[in-house]
């Protein structure tokens, strides 16, 4: 992106993050075109861009209730946003964002979709082939299990509202029923599946189990596609399933893992 203004500042890649100087509401307008010029090929995204394939400005006016500033900030719009479904997407390699508020958080889109910390956007990692081949699995393998009659409710890649003004995205999140129905649960779910990817940091692994137990999550489980381990944390503390199970109680749940990791395999 490029910005034409000292305005900005580089901060998250996931959306646009003011200075500490810009008013808290930003009302994005769009500015008059005088003349689009067709990019290039090395610019060219997907094809389901039409006029957003060329190059224009887009005003953004910082409003604060009532007043507006008189500044505008020029950014270059076409690699900022991507027209998708009807509406601008926010997407990963936007170069600057301005805070962002819980409700904006939750009513735009991110490609990947973001987590939530207290008006910053925290990118996740993507994850590989062997991360959603595992996902998928452990995805079926409890939907197969509610089909069979079984008292739960499974979800991926699912926003939970952990805490006020912080929102995590677990791989997989399984429910006791009766599970929430609203579109963002705010109640902690029976079990929380992480999958590894090799960019992530143990560190902030750590931090996001630590915050699931203290939601109350009863279990979360980690899994590391690479070494086909699991480790199971519950607020009485931590173990490997070294018999290759993953289990729960009330209710009695079992994982076989082999056939979990046969997938990758296959």
């Amino acid at each position: 992106m490029y910005l034409r203004s000292r305005a900005l500042a580089r901060r998250s890649p996931c959306s646009l993050v003011s200075t500490t100087n810009a008013p808290s509401s930003v009302t994005a307008t769009h500015s008059s075109v005088d003349r689009l010029t067709p990019p290039s090929s090395s610019t060219r995204r997907e094809a389901s861009l039409d006029s957003w394939r060329r190059s224009a400005t887009l005003s953004l006016r910082y409003s604060s209730h009532e007043s507006v500033a008189s500044d505008r900030t020029q950014i270059d719009l076409f690699p900022l946003f991507r027209r998708a479904r009807g509406a601008l997407r926010y997407t990963p390699d936007m170069g600057a964002s301005l805070p962002t508020s819980e409700r904006e958080y939750l009513t735009s889109s991110y490609e990947p979709d973001c987590e939530y910390d207290d008006e910053e956007i925290l990118e996740r990692s993507v994850g590989d082939l062997p991360h959603g081949i595992l996902q998928l699995e452990l995805g079926g393998f409890f939907r197969d299990l509610r089909k069979q009659g079984r008292p739960i409710r499974a979800a991926v890649e699912t926003r939970i509202r952990i805490a006020p003004r912080k929102y995590r995205i677990p791989g997989v999140c399984v429910y006791k029923e009766p599970a929430p129905r609203d579109r963002v649960p705010s109640t902690p779910p029976f079990i929380a599946i992480e999958i590894l990817s090799p960019e992530d940091r143990m560190s902030r692994v750590r931090k996001t189990i630590d915050e699931y137990l203290a939601f109350g999550v009863r279990y979360v489980w980690v899994i590391d596609p690479e070494t086909r381990r699991a480790d199971v944390y519950t607020a009485a503390g931590f173990y490997e399933a070294k018999d290759g199970v993953l289990r729960t109680e009330d209710p009695a749940i079992e994982v076989p893992l082999a056939g979990v990791f046969q997938a990758l395999d296959d």
